[in-house]
């Protein structure tokens, strides 16, 4: 039996193995004493912590050891911290504690997940690199909870990426440091999803050999039409000086000249209602325009809704009657209702003037005819009217009922008719107004004018209406808002629909057909163009391995925080997001409680929401009762909700096979009812007659080998479809903190994305060791600022606290953008070019000729070129860099194609990757 290399060989190599087995003696009983009076052992690691910096001196740990009181001597204390102190740099992270005072109950798999995400959660989030630790052979590993899992379970690194981060906004310190260097001187066909009925839509991985995949050009802002839906459908003043819209939809507009409101962008043209509810008498017109420009509102000069021809609307006059109005000119006279449709536009014996009072609600509904009219209905029903309340009251979710079947993402509603319940008139009816628009090819946009007095409720859908629409087949303005929403999403996903992305273009995931695994951290993945809004939907999950990860729902918002690359973004991590971790029973929504059962390998995870009743629910293998079930109620979400998934890559990974319940792969299980539609007819029914076939502007660069379509719920035929790698590739070259790694800073989802919070921090290439040949990397300049970039031997650290970084002693050759200048043992000269935010720099080697060059924007022309000849270089050499607080940059050591050209003659620095 072998036993170098393993745990054997630190006692059969010990200079005195009796005092290591008393270590281990010693470690047991603090070990012991631990279990009975902490809770956890990060609670043990934060009590000795007494300055909570995360980090334990050796102070701390001698304390916190003699607080016990079991009967150990100060040479025992100091002999267990002198051992647990593993790198030897006076200072303890959690994984070094633990590692020394590990509780072996922690080696059952369930009972080390559920202390992984209590670390995760508690411990500083992984963007700072004062939490990454070196580790055994020199490595540098990251300290989150699935690092640390590794080395409780097994003594040694395990690779991990990506932790659970808190809801905080990201912290940049931009306070400007000197330099003190100034000088004078595809193809076709490729990720296609074919969403034809009868084919189902599911987890589409459809590129083969793809590696950066995402990071490379495809943007999940574009995926989902961020900037589009965002803002889509809220209210938004269109012209004025000031508009106030409250919660409860009440609109005002206080400016002096009043002003004219809209939902933002929407354009309808299907038969829709809406309602407005007078609250404060005044002057107002509500209707609907041409969408811009042709309707463009002016207070100003006196153009709102009805004063141009291209607007229509019901004008309300304090102590006057109401009237239709068009182009400046108003159409006096209301006739009773006899019927629901109104078809005639004035009554030949127009009755008494109405008069809107407080309480009046005017409804507004427009039909759109086959030659491209439209007919527009205001309904007015005065406070006088009596009213009775029915039984089947409902806003844009309908009631009781079937299901209409339409309208995709915004469909499987469960009634007949949105907004067509509430109160209604019984001994009086309401006074009717109708007007004919000749030409709305493109649709119509709600809108009000209002002056400063008026004050009034503006209902699109969102709450139950007072009255039934006039005529049956018209829905609310918000089902439109939905559905189009739906549709924007759907189109903006393109051939992508159905396939499974990830949230952040650093996520190192694979995808093979509906089988998501990742290759480090936690990453987070959604379903492309599923932006569901409406509705009752269900999805499954089939546990492939049970380690620690969630499965739920997303909306918009947390699309957007993921998008912006600030933070480790788990599903739940926050209160845009509703995760179920079955290794922990625990639900995620930026807090978290126990809830439901642990899962196991095999298990079938089910997940239905219901964006009318606004509830989630989760199942297992099939049963919705306690302890599972309805487990959220009363959510709110920003635009819709897609389906979501954080998977891991640890000693106990999460994976799992997505199943979207297409016609080829139904669901294994029943939903909660029958009304729940899975989640690939929302693809289905809204999908364009003919989904882009070839690779859009949005998808991956550099892709050589397309696969068939396929994916999860796929029916017979299709593709085989194959793997698709996201984020950075499985084994790149680590950046070890020389100096400074508490104030660097690293991009949770890039470790090669670098930046500073304070002093001059420095990196460089670990188990990097140039000898001989021409060597090249190239760094990208984030933020403009002080940084100090080049090669350095094995003998450099640097010094963050003094400003002492690359070129600032005899083993570093550097180059400063921000001073124009380079540097060797502290002396610098006058070289290059400034570089500014988005500019490249290359960084050249040549070991042959002795020389070092750095190029900008790829440029090698002076003032750049070779800026150190003759160089004793005292050994092999490694990339480093220093970064002052206002710098930022993303290092490319190879592992991606460079934007440069390559130099003659060399070679990128990660062909020279070593195990370390």
């Amino acid at each position: 039996m072998e036993w170098k290399g393993t745990d054997l060989e630190a006692i059969f190599t010990n200079a005195d193995e009796r005092q290591l087995l008393h270590l281990q003696q010693l470690a047991s009983r603090v070990r012991e004493c631990v279990r009975e009076r902490f809770p956890s052992l990060l609670e043990a690691f934060q009590a000795f912590d007494t300055n909570q910096d995360s980090w334990l001196s050796h102070d701390e740990l001698q304390k916190g050891l003699l607080n016990l009181d079991i009967g150990l001597s100060r040479d025992d204390v100091s002999a267990l911290v002198l051992q647990a102190d593993r790198d030897g740099d006076g200072f303890l992270d959690y994984s070094d504690f633990a590692a020394r005072f590990f509780d072996t109950a922690f080696a059952q798999p369930r009972a080390a997940a559920r202390a992984a995400e209590s670390m995760a959660r508690s411990m500083p989030r992984v963007r700072m690199v004062d939490a990454l630790a070196p580790v055994h052979g020199g490595q540098v590993g990251n300290a989150n909870a699935m690092t640390m899992l590794g080395e409780l379970v097994y003594g040694k690194d395990a690779e991990g990426g990506g932790g659970g981060g808190g809801d905080a906004e990201d912290e940049d310190d931009d306070n400007a440091n000197g330099d003190g260097h100034d000088t004078s001187g595809s193809d076709a066909d490729a990720g296609s999803t074919r969403t034809e009925p009868g084919v189902g839509v599911g987890v589409a991985s459809s590129v083969t050999g793809v590696s950066g995949g995402l990071g490379d050009g495809l943007a999940l802002e574009d995926l989902f039409a961020l900037d589009d839906i965002l803002g889509f459908g809220k209210m938004s003043l269109a012209s004025g000086t000031a508009a106030q819209f409250l919660a409860d939809g009440c609109v005002s507009t206080p400016g002096s000249l009043g002003g004219t409101v809209t939902p933002r962008d929407v354009v309808v043209s299907t038969p829709c209602y809406f309602e407005v509810t007078v609250l404060e008498v005044g002057r107002g017109c509500v209707g609907f325009t041409l969408p811009p420009p042709a309707f463009v509102p002016n207070v100003a000069r006196g153009r709102g809704v009805g004063d141009t021809d291209s607007s229509w609307g019901l004008a309300l006059r304090a102590g006057e009657g109401v009237a239709v109005r068009h182009n400046g000119e108003t159409q006096a006279g209301a006739s009773p209702a006899a019927s629901p449709a109104v078809s005639s536009a004035s009554s030949s014996s127009p009755p008494a003037a109405v008069v809107a009072d407080v309480g009046t609600v005017v409804g507004c509904s427009v039909i759109f005819h086959d030659d491209g009219s439209a007919g527009v209905t205001f309904t007015v029903h005065p406070t006088t009217t009596t009213t009775t309340t029915t039984t089947t009251t409902t806003s844009d979710n309908d009631g009781a009922g079937g299901g209409d079947g339409a309208g995709g993402a915004g469909a499987g509603g469960d009634g007949a008719g949105d907004g067509d319940g509430g109160a209604h008139a019984s001994s009086a009816a309401p006074c009717v107004m109708t007007t004919t628009i000749p030409s709305c090819p493109q649709g119509l946009a709600v809108a009000v004018t209002s002056d400063a007095r008026l004050r009034y409720r503006l209902n699109l859908g969102a709450t139950p209406f007072r009255h039934r629409p006039p005529q049956a087949q018209c829905h609310s303005v918000l089902r439109a808002v939905h559905q189009a929403v739906a549709s924007r999403v759907l189109g903006a996903a393109h051939q992508f629909a159905g396939c499974v992305v990830p949230t952040s273009p650093f996520s190192d995931m694979t995808v093979d057909r509906e089988l998501i695994s990742a290759l480090a951290g936690s990453p987070s993945a959604v379903v492309a163009g599923a932006m569901l809004t409406r509705g009752k939907w269900y999805y499954e999950v089939v546990v492939e391995a049970e380690g620690m990860g969630r499965v739920g729902w997303a909306d918009a918002d947390y699309l957007r925080l993921s998008a912006a690359n600030t933070r480790v973004q788990l599903v739940g991590d926050d209160r845009h997001s509703w995760g179920l971790d079955g290794s922990t029973a625990r639900l995620w929504n930026k807090s978290s409680f126990e809830w439901g059962v642990r899962w196991q390998a095999g298990d079938v995870i089910g997940v239905a929401v219901d964006m009318e009743a606004h509830t989630m629910a989760w199942s297992v293998n099939g049963s919705w009762a306690a302890p599972m079930g309805t487990a959220v109620e009363a959510f709110t979400a920003t635009v819709g909700l897609v389906p979501a998934v954080t998977v891991s890559h640890s000693v106990l990974p999460f994976t799992v096979r997505l199943n979207l319940g297409g016609a080829g792969t139904p669901h294994v299980h029943p939903p909660p009812s029958t009304y729940y539609r899975p989640v690939a007819e929302a693809l289905l029914s809204l999908a364009p007659p003919a989904l882009v076939a070839s690779v859009s502007s949005l998808a991956f660069s550099g892709v050589a080998t397309a696969g068939g379509a396929g994916g999860a719920g796929a029916g017979a035929g299709a593709g085989a479809g194959g793997p698709v790698t996201y984020g950075r590739a499985a084994s790149t070259i680590r950046l070890r903190a020389t100096s400074g790694f508490r104030v660097l800073t690293i991009d949770p989802f890039d470790e090669h994305h670098l930046g500073a919070t304070s002093g001059l921090p420095s990196v460089a290439a670990n188990g990097v060791a140039l000898a001989e040949g021409r060597w090249y990397y190239e760094v990208r300049v984030t933020r403009g600022g002080r940084g100090q970039l080049g090669w350095a031997n094995q003998q450099f650290f640097g010094n963050w606290a003094t400003g002492s970084g690359v070129g600032d002693d005899a083993h570093s050759w550097g180059f400063n953008g921000r001073s124009k200048c380079v540097g060797f043992n502290g002396e610098w000269a006058a070289f290059g070019c400034s570089w500014a935010r988005g500019d490249v720099v290359g960084c050249l080697v040549d070991l042959t000729a002795r020389t070092v060059a750095f190029s900008l924007n790829d440029s090698w022309e002076a003032p750049m070129g070779v800026a150190f000849s003759e160089v004793d270089f005292s050994g092999a050499v490694c990339p480093a860099l220093s970064l002052g607080p206002e710098f930022g940059c993303r290092v490319n050591l190879g592992e991606k194609p460079f934007e440069g050209a390559l130099p003659d003659g060399a070679k990128p620095v990660d062909a020279a990757r070593t195990t370390g």
